[in-house]
């Protein structure tokens, strides 16, 4: 025989569903913000990359002897 307090109910099931929706709001809240954050890291990456180019390039002008090869 199965035990009565295992018993699935509606109210029980509404209460587990509204706890679930709960976690998955909040995760997705969570991964939103990990999402921009990656963003915003990758775009100040690729300015730091573009400046440091731009200085390789400037020096290569100014103590190589002359335009380097990729620009």
């Amino acid at each position: 025989m199965t035990d009565p307090s295992f018993a699935s109910s509606p109210a029980r099931d509404r209460s587990l569903d509204a706890a679930l929706d709960w976690q998955r709001a909040m995760l997705d809240t969570w991964a939103l913000a990990q999402r921009s954050q990656c963003e915003s890291f990758g775009t100040l990456q690729k300015a730091f990359a573009a400046f440091n180019q731009d200085l390789l390039d400037r020096w290569a002008c100014r103590f190589g002897g002359g335009v380097p090869l990729d620009g």
